[in-house]
């Protein structure tokens, strides 16, 4: 069970599978691995939720490169 709760307050990014813990209260957190951003809630006081990705980061790294000339 201390694994468990070596967990507490951390989230699972959902692009790379890394653990992390984002800020206290925050809204919105970075996968230090990858870069993603995440829409986050907290259901309880040090227990974050993943909501969804942050759109507009989304769009940024998943735009097709623009063709060189």
């Amino acid at each position: 069970m201390a694994g468990k709760k070596s967990r507490m307050g951390q989230i699972r990014c959902l692009c790379c599978f890394t653990r992390f813990r984002p800020p206290l209260n925050a809204e919105r957190a970075t996968c230090p691995e990858c870069g993603m951003e995440w829409r986050i809630s907290w259901t309880h006081p040090k227990l974050a939720r993943i909501r969804g990705p942050v759109w507009e980061k989304l769009k940024e790294k998943t735009k097709e490169p623009e063709p060189e000339n």
